[in-house]
């Protein structure tokens, strides 16, 4: 097999562009509005708009729970009424209180500074990983498709779950699949979230791996899209594994999340923004944010600007190739507000490789020379901060 080849033909220095850095907006997903319940849930919605005006975020997806009346019918269907609601004793309706969910979305827009607040969630929320979506059509109360922490059957194939004392059957939740093929019905994009994730709870193992991602790759021939960057600005396993999808032939968007959570008392100003970057121009509307995520022309960004072409075609697009030919890649990359420079600029392709780099680039365009190969192949640019070393810094370390 040849391995691919790249060659810087020329870095040219150039101002920000305003109009360019308008175009691509800002968007924060998967958060989380109630959670901790350190601040008051009134609270809230003006912390929130606080916080998205002072970071400029153009649409933010509103996650579960959201306010006082879900949040309270999510805790007790978590909880006291778990048997009864699996049971089928209290109607989905009935604790969805989907007046005050709408409200709350529509409230958020209505007094808005040019934010677009739109609903998400985050499920299925069970053992083999999580999603959030772009446009997730509230059907279900929040958490119907959670397992609570606790074991459940999604088939016949699984062993052990949880009997439910009403029905002497074992506690049951959907498959993954049906739930992500209902909301694609209804126009939305599956997102896997913090694909890798895991941690120790008093000695205990506890995952968030989406371990079910390449199961529906498999399936579907396709997934929607996967987080590539979240808790950390350079979260290293999540590209490893996005690099490792994407060598096998599949196309995957890759987004930023920041599983954030605002009534935690911690929101500040000068907080590091995780966010996916949009060309959403004017219209920060919701449909117009499905159809650019749903052609992957997208990146994943803690605040520098980083745009790839390959011979004019956009990024999340495909082009024919073969080996030998010959293509012009066009980086077009500033750093973050208040920093001088990109320590390093890289161009990936298959492997995680690094086919060519720049060092302490100020900001501009570059183009590469890059070579094809006959087998199906990537290639995507990534950028470091000015005070950022990706040889030696920590992962929790790096900031841009």
């Amino acid at each position: 097999m040849n391995h691919q080849t790249a060659t810087l033909l020329s870095a040219t220095p150039e101002p920000q562009d305003a109009a360019v850095l308008a175009m691509w907006a800002p968007v924060v997903t998967h958060t989380h509005l109630l959670r901790t319940g350190r601040l008051p849930a009134v609270q809230v919605p003006d912390l929130l708009q606080s916080w998205t005006h002072n970071h400029r975020v153009r649409a933010i997806g509103v996650g579960s729970p959201w306010e006082s009346a879900s949040s309270a019918a999510y805790a007790r269907g978590e909880a006291i009424d778990r048997d009864r609601y699996y049971a089928g004793l209290i109607p989905p309706a009935e604790v969805m209180c989907a007046d005050a969910v709408h409200g709350l979305v529509a409230g958020l827009n209505k007094h808005s500074s040019g934010c677009c607040y739109y609903l998400d969630n985050e499920t299925p929320k069970c053992r083999y990983g999580h999603i959030w979506y772009f446009g997730w059509k509230y059907l279900w109360p929040a958490w119907h498709d959670y397992d609570q922490g606790r074991e459940v059957w999604f088939n016949e194939s699984d062993t052990a779950a949880e009997i439910n004392p009403l029905t002497g059957a074992p506690h049951r939740r959907r498959a993954y699949l049906e739930v992500v093929h209902e909301q694609r019905r209804h126009g939305a994009l599956a997102i896997w979230a913090h694909p890798t994730s895991w941690w120790k709870d008093h000695g205990h193992f506890v995952t968030n791996i989406a371990a079910e991602l390449p199961l529906q790759l498999h399936a579907d021939g396709m997934v929607d899209g996967m987080a590539v960057m979240g808790y950390d600005a350079c979260h290293r396993s999540y590209q490893e594994l996005w690099f490792h999808l994407l060598d096998s032939g599949a196309v995957i968007p890759g987004f930023a999340e920041t599983d954030a959570c605002f009534d935690n008392g911690e929101r500040k100003a000068d907080e590091l923004l995780l966010a996916t970057r949009l060309p959403l121009g004017n219209d920060a509307s919701l449909e117009r944010i499905i159809a650019t995520a749903r052609r992957g022309l997208a990146f994943a960004t803690s605040g520098p600007h980083l745009t790839i072409t390959i011979d004019g075609t956009p990024m999340g697009s495909s082009l024919p190739t073969a080996s030998g030919r010959r293509h012009r890649v066009r980086i077009t990359a500033w750093p973050a507000p208040g920093e001088a420079c990109l320590s390093r600029i890289e161009l990936i392709g298959r492997g995680g490789r690094v086919l060519a780099q720049a060092q302490q680039f100020p900001g501009g365009t570059m183009e590469f020379g890059l070579t094809g190969q006959d087998q199906a192949n990537w290639v995507l640019a990534r950028a470091w901060g000015e005070h950022e070393d990706p040889d030696q810094s920590k992962q929790q370390k790096i900031r841009q």
